[in-house]
């Protein structure tokens, strides 16, 4: 399967899995392109598809209930950096532990919950997974944290695809969750994410962050990553 669900063109089926992977960005909207017959064109396209919706769906719900949220992880990547290939839902609510009554609530007619209690792992993981009626699964997270909480509200409505929109992260707050994350598959998410939105991005803003998470993890790392990416 092409990157992010999102086929690239190729002479045949086979070709169009070893192409290199392809999307890109033109105004926010994100866009593939296959020769027709294409079975990875046709798979790609309707799992992509299914994918946009159901992050629109549920960030409707979330909007009806009064609650704000963002898109994160391997979709917000595709829209501020470079695609790989991802069937992630990622969304983080404003929401608190204390509120998993009320989160629990607008998932409930709509989705169901993949773990035994959801309302504990919420109060415990500030997290649940749930699968809507495509079939898709979401990781819905918390706001643990007073970033988490600025990371949402500073989040930006994007049209991914024709009159569909859904809410993502900045730039810039993608950047820091992937660089403070452990996973090598992250750090070259934000090496993406830098080399596509480069002088556009909010050095101060970024850095200021990075130098608060290296003293909450002691951890000297992440200015001089972030600096060696932006070559700044």
């Amino acid at each position: 399967m092409c990157d992010n669900g999102l086929p690239y063109s190729a002479r045949s089926n086979r070709n169009c899995r070893k192409r290199k992977r392809c999307l890109a960005q033109r105004g926010g909207r994100l866009w593939r392109s296959c020769r027709p017959g294409c079975n990875a064109s046709r798979n790609g396209r309707k799992s992509m598809e299914n994918l946009l919706q159901s992050l629109r769906t549920l960030q409707q719900h979330l909007n009806d209930a009064g609650i704000l949220s963002i898109v994160i992880g391997g979709v917000a990547v595709a829209v501020w950096g470079e695609p790989r290939l991802t069937r992630d839902a990622d969304v983080k609510v404003l929401l608190e532990r204390d509120d998993a009554d009320r989160l629990l609530s607008v998932l409930a007619s709509d989705y169901t919950s993949l773990l035994p209690d959801p309302r504990q792992a919420l109060r415990r993981q500030a997290m649940v997974f749930v699968q809507d009626t495509l079939g898709t699964r979401l990781d819905v997270l918390l706001a643990d944290t007073p970033y988490d909480v600025l990371a949402i509200q500073r989040g930006r409505d994007m049209e991914v695809q024709p009159g569909l929109t859904i809410r993502v992260c900045s730039p810039e707050d993608l950047v820091i969750y992937k660089l403070i994350s452990t996973r090598l598959r992250d750090h070259e998410d934000a090496q993406g994410v830098i080399h596509r939105q480069g002088a556009n991005l909010d050095d101060k803003y970024v850095l200021n962050w990075l130098r608060q998470f290296e003293q909450s993890f002691d951890d000297s790392t992440f200015v001089a990553e972030y600096k060696r990416l932006r070559r700044i």
